[in-house]
């Protein structure tokens, strides 16, 4: 809904939720096809208030992902800034 869209008062939030739903669900499969994981995704429902009548109404939603490399796959002896854990490049034998 990228242009203003006419709705009843009573649907507007459940609509706006409904289609920041769908962004939620696109990001995430972006991430996964992307090899990416998802670290954390929050939805904001935007309201104003009308300057003629004073209402408040659903003027909009917001969506923000935030993904990182997935790292699973990786050594256990890197820690996650990316360096060697102490001792775990070390291989000794007494």
């Amino acid at each position: 809904m990228k242009t203003p869209t006419r709705l009843a008062p009573q649907a507007a939030a459940a609509a706006v939720a409904a289609h920041e739903s769908e962004h939620v669900s696109s990001e995430q499969g972006k991430a996964q096809r992307t090899g990416r994981k998802v670290v954390q995704q929050t939805v904001s429902i935007q309201t104003a208030i009308c300057p003629e009548c004073g209402r408040i109404y659903v003027a909009g939603g917001t969506t923000r992902t935030v993904t990182s490399a997935d790292d699973t796959g990786r050594n256990d002896r890197w820690n996650r800034f990316g360096r060697p854990d102490k001792g775990g490049l070390v291989d000794l034998t007494a």
